[in-house]
């Protein structure tokens, strides 16, 4: 099978990423990464300041973009600043942060209500669930964005919340269970 000439022009993007930063070990999935941060413009961006690579590409820290920062420094001679402004976060989510899991009273006295009722119940029956009578943590994170937009980093926040609401975590079956007995009704 022959790659694609979108493949192709991707490849060529990523030779010429890491032809950029020779003689630093620059392997092809780290230039693919620099590529779906920049896309068509990661050699531009690269030399504007390749410093941005540690805040604009998971998976290369501030030491690594240094390294890389040298090397086309060299080539270029020209000189970065390794000062980067934060990028600014761009959510549409209320009370979203690493680990939180925090949602205000009202919305935390609602979501008590509707964990009362089994998934099958309190979702839409479209939804394909992991299991329709007890909660799990996959289902409870799709119907906590879809009921008040809020999302978080860990499931740990998640699991919080949980404990919160008066569930607990059964080990056996692996879900949710609330101390109130769930209807089974289809």
């Amino acid at each position: 099978m022959f790659p694609t000439t979108e493949q192709r022009s991707i490849q060529e993007e990523i030779n010429k990423i890491i032809a950029l930063a020779e003689p630093f070990p620059m392997t092809d999935r780290l230039a693919f990464k620099i590529y779906l941060a920049y896309g068509k413009e990661s050699l531009e961006r690269m030399t504007q300041n390749p410093y941005f690579l540690a805040r604009d590409v998971f998976g290369i820290g501030e030491q690594t973009a240094a390294q890389i920062a040298s090397v086309i420094e060299r080539k270029l001679g020209k000189t970065f600043s390794p000062d980067i402004p934060t990028k600014a976060k761009q959510t549409r989510h209320s009370y979203c942060g690493p680990g939180n899991g925090k949602l205000p009273p009202e919305k935390l006295a609602l979501l008590k209500q509707k964990l009362q009722s089994p998934p099958a119940e309190a979702l839409p029956p479209h939804w394909s669930l992991n299991n329709p009578c007890f909660w799990t943590l996959t289902d409870l994170k799709r119907a906590v964005a879809w009921w008040f937009e809020v999302t978080w980093a860990h499931d740990s926040s998640y699991r919080n919340l949980l404990k919160r609401c008066g569930l607990s975590y059964d080990r056996r079956k692996k879900v949710f269970v609330s101390a109130a007995p769930l209807s089974t009704s289809p």
